[in-house]
């Protein structure tokens, strides 16, 4: 293999200074291997950007379909699901990309068609044998992920096909408290249709119905508390709903909250 002559500032004869950054460190510089990690460059562009054509031929002349990205450590099939590129998904999986194959962070091309609320990618890749316990360095999951971004949809297909429903993540936080930061009612719902444990705390001690009012959704609020969330609770810091409610000015959510907390009141002078 032929290795590049190189100048007095330190950089090859006739490779870019952006070219170089392309090749990892430990990797000889030869004309062949920017030459390689250029068409995987390419190709990663190409999947994200849906140029099926360029994708095509970039895989006919054998790109690496499992090239990654320097920096983040994507590779094609990543970028092809979060950017919903169907088909590319599947030209990449035809042509031996790696369905579990993680970035640096530790995301899957599962996470991130989870987190897209691309149906049929999430569908495709489950199909070929996707994990759905993989977690990135947060914790995440793809149902985690599909809460995240409130997906109810993809959150009832991974639950379905065995996903924890009361699974957390590393801060602690279940599905049901990301489909409450997230304002998605839809997903709450369906969360707790299967099970999901209303009062669970996250590691700063706080339910699905704290993070609810802190995000000031009325209705998500009303769900929750409908389906036996505790008013009373209270976090590390002694907050309940309604103060972290009031902190916050969530005028609607504060005034049912507190409707909640005068019910709760025992009345007394009452009969016995």
């Amino acid at each position: 293999m032929k290795h590049l002559k190189v100048k007095k500032s330190g950089e090859p004869a006739g490779i870019s200074t952006k070219a170089l950054r392309l090749i990892p460190d430990t990797e000889p510089v030869t004309s062949e291997a920017v030459a390689r990690r250029l068409a995987e460059d390419s190709l990663i562009r190409a999947s994200l950007e849906g140029d099926r054509d360029r994708v095509k031929i970039l895989l006919e002349i054998g790109v690496d379909s499992n090239g990654r990205e320097r920096f983040r450590g994507s590779s094609p099939l990543t970028v092809a699901c979060l950017a919903g590129q169907f088909e590319i998904a599947q030209d990449l999986l035809a042509h031996g990309a790696v369905v579990d194959l993680a970035d640096n962070d530790g995301r899957t091309p599962l996470m991130e068609a989870a987190l897209a609320g691309h149906r049929e990618l999430v569908m495709l890749l489950l199909e070929l044998g996707a994990s759905l316990h993989s977690r990135n360095r947060f914790g995440t999951t793809p149902l985690l992920a599909s809460c995240i971004a409130g997906h109810a949809d993809i959150a009832e297909i991974l639950v379905d096909r065995g996903a924890d429903v009361n699974e957390f993540n590393r801060f602690g936080r279940t599905a049901l408290m990301e489909a409450a930061l997230a304002g998605c009612a839809a997903t709450i719902r369906f969360l707790l249709s299967r099970g999901a444990h209303i009062n669970a705390k996250s590691a700063e001690g706080r339910n699905a119905l704290m993070m609810a009012a802190a995000v000031g959704n009325l209705d998500m609020v009303q769900v929750l508390v409908c389906a036996g969330a505790e008013t009373s609770a209270v976090d590390r810091d002694g907050n309940t709903a309604l103060r972290i409610a009031r902190s916050m000015d969530r005028t609607d959510v504060s005034e049912f909250l507190s409707a909640c907390e005068r019910e709760r009141r025992p009345r007394y002078g009452s009969a016995a």
